[in-house]
């Protein structure tokens, strides 16, 4: 794979462990704030199964019509959730971590890639023989400017033509 293909699932892996993570807040955060709110009346209510069951353990028969109260059953099916909000959110935080360690991953490649342990290639004969004709052709012109002596050019071309 790419390592644009890596950087892009590294990415996408944030962005949903950000919304993850976003979203379990909030949630849990509402939960939270409920329970401040009605945590007392709903831990000292009782739903008709409840009294139901109370009622057969006490050998006792309720009396009136039992009806449970819409808003306290669906503010208790929302506090058993809590558990599942959390546990939303630590996934959140476990994916981006991973996504963390895919970019760095794929940064890390593109570095080597970029830049490989091998900084000078092994040269062919074709590419000496050009580099030394090259430089054979400028030590004669320095020699033609008189920026050398002739003893200096005799020297530098005597080795260059030993390298070969």
């Amino acid at each position: 794979m790419k390592s644009g293909g890596v950087f892009k699932i590294g990415i996408s892996g944030i962005v949903i462990a950000l919304s993850l993570g976003l979203f379990s807040i909030i949630q849990v955060s509402s939960i939270n704030s409920d329970q401040n709110i009605y945590g007392l009346g709903d831990a000292m209510s009782l739903s008709c199964d409840q009294i139901d069951t109370l009622g057969e353990v006490l050998d006792f028969s309720p009396t009136g019509d039992c009806s449970d109260n819409p808003e306290e059953l669906a503010r208790a099916d929302k506090y058993e959730k809590k558990s599942v909000y959390i546990g939303i959110g630590v996934f959140g935080g476990i994916l981006a971590i991973v996504s963390m360690f895919i970019l760095f991953y794929s940064k890390r490649k593109n570095r080597e890639s970029v830049n490989p342990t091998v900084s000078n290639p092994p040269r062919t004969d074709e590419s000496k023989e050009v580099s030394l004709a090259s430089k054979l052709l400028q030590i004669e012109e320095l020699y033609k400017k008189e920026l050398i002596t002739e003893k200096e050019y005799a020297e530098k071309r005597s080795k260059f033509l030993e390298d070969l």
